[in-house]
């Protein structure tokens, strides 16, 4: 049976394990590069038959683009942005695509003609390049451009999929007063200018791994709908599948952890 694998472990679960951050990253128990790993059958999801290995490959990072998607819903929402256009960022367009109603318009920044092919069938309303982000909210809002480049206006919501000090300015840049910036992916050291944050009030909020979501009225594991929509495909809301991870047969670790490391365009998650 395939079956995948979920939900950060609390530490003192791991005993007499060596300390991790969750499934996969404990020393003892195994991790994602292996051919084998250690879970709590709490932690375990039967992949779905019809559910092919490759859009199985992309259940996790769908799940957590669902949470940070899912993880501030308001009626007012209108447009959101997603900076980034790699795994994590694809997914969460796809994820507000298929489960945020309340958002109409969705602006995708990808870097390459690939991922920009990409984000427009995911669900992108619109798509375009690091440089015109912020020409693009501010003719889509009717705001104005500051000297600073500080939009006057704005998107109610932006997911930073990047984790940079370039995408947080972006990010900072185009949300509109009293806004939201989700954080999605891990996380590193940056260095922004804050000023807009207090003078427009803007909120800035983490989006990390995945747990309990709330989807039509229900409280329900983060993995669960993510399975579900991988076996249908309905307009605006394509398979998991359509996101694509390169396979590369499991003597190849080495060549995989080289790969993961360098940037190619058009080429996302291994697998």
């Amino acid at each position: 049976m395939r079956q995948r694998a979920d939900q950060p472990v609390p530490q003192h679960r791991l005993r007499p394990f060596a300390a991790g951050l969750q499934t996969g990253f404990c020393q003892e128990t195994g991790g994602g590069w292996g051919t084998a790993l250690v879970a709590h059958p709490t932690q375990l999801h039967a992949v779905p038959d019809g559910l092919d290995d490759q859009a199985a490959v992309m259940v996790e990072p769908a799940a957590c683009a669902l949470h940070g998607a899912l993880s501030n819903q308001s009626a007012e929402e209108k447009i959101a942005v997603v900076i980034g256009a790699g795994t994590l960022g694809l997914c969460t367009v796809a994820a507000i695509s298929k489960f945020r109603d309340d958002i109409e318009t969705v602006i995708a920044v990808a870097k390459h003609p690939e991922q920009r092919r990409l984000a427009r069938e995911l669900g992108a309303t619109t798509v375009v390049e690091p440089s015109e982000l912020r020409r693009a909210v501010r003719r889509r809002t009717g705001s104005h451009m500051l000297d600073t480049g500080q939009l006057t206006g704005g998107a109610a919501l932006v997911f930073d999929c990047v984790g940079s000090s370039e995408s947080l300015t972006d990010s900072l840049a185009v949300t509109e007063p009293g806004g939201t910036v989700v954080l999605l992916g891990m996380p590193g050291s940056v260095h922004v200018d804050m000023t807009g944050l207090w003078q427009r009030e803007v909120s800035i909020r983490g989006a990390y791994a995945y747990g309990t979501e709330r989807v039509n009225d229900q409280e329900r594991r983060t993995f669960r709908p993510v399975l579900r929509t991988g076996r249908r495909r309905r307009p605006r809301a394509p398979r998991l599948g359509d996101v694509p991870a390169r396979t590369l047969p499991g003597r190849h670790r080495t060549r995989r952890h080289r790969w993961t490391t360098r940037r190619r365009q058009g080429r996302l998650r291994p697998a």
